[in-house]
């Protein structure tokens, strides 16, 4: 219990931006005990947002093996593989992540740009329907869907998903720049 509190402490230091002392923390945990999957998400997490996605995907990969149903790890994971271009990895690591959460709005929205990145619109389109489905104001997910519509010939659709966006928030550059197109 005292080290689930810790850790919940630290993320908060990751999320105003204090990566380098959050990481600081994380390694002392990680001293005591080195496989505390939870600890492992954290760092990796940290290191993500320095862009030291190698070792975040080395934290988040050390986390499946302590713990294969640690669903955050598979969907962090993923999302550090595709922003170094590895799809295939990417979407196992968020499809993997999807089974312990299936109706997860989010490892949705992630698969479903991931996807649309590496030009599998069909899938995209699939992904992001769902997403919206659970998550019916994600304007990123519409935009992403109305791109994948348009990529694969259906322009109505298209323009539908980018005033959806746009409903959410009329300033949404993004969509206006899409829906103009």
């Amino acid at each position: 219990l005292f080290w689930t509190s810790l850790v919940s402490s630290i993320f908060l230091q990751v999320n105003e931006g204090r990566y380098t002392y959050a990481i600081s923390i994380f390694d002392q945990i990680l001293k005591e005990d080195p496989n505390y999957p939870e600890a492992l998400i954290g760092r990796g997490t940290a290191y993500v947002f320095q862009r030291e996605l190698d070792a975040a995907i080395a934290d988040f990969t050390k986390a499946i093996d302590t713990n294969p149903s640690a669903g955050e790890a598979w969907k962090r994971r993923g999302q550090a593989r595709a922003a170094l271009g590895d799809s295939a990895g990417a979407i196992g690591d968020l499809s993997k992540a999807l089974e312990f959460e299936p109706n997860s709005a989010d490892i949705l929205h992630e698969r479903g740009i991931v996807y649309f990145k590496f030009k599998d619109f069909g899938a995209s389109v699939k992904d992001l329907s769902t997403c919206v489905k659970f998550d019916r104001d994600k304007k990123s997910a519409y935009t992403y869907l109305g791109l994948s519509f348009s990529s694969i010939g259906e322009y109505k659709k298209a323009e539908e998903s980018h005033l959806k966006a746009l409903q959410f928030d009329c300033d949404f550059l993004e969509a206006w720049t899409h829906l103009t197109q």
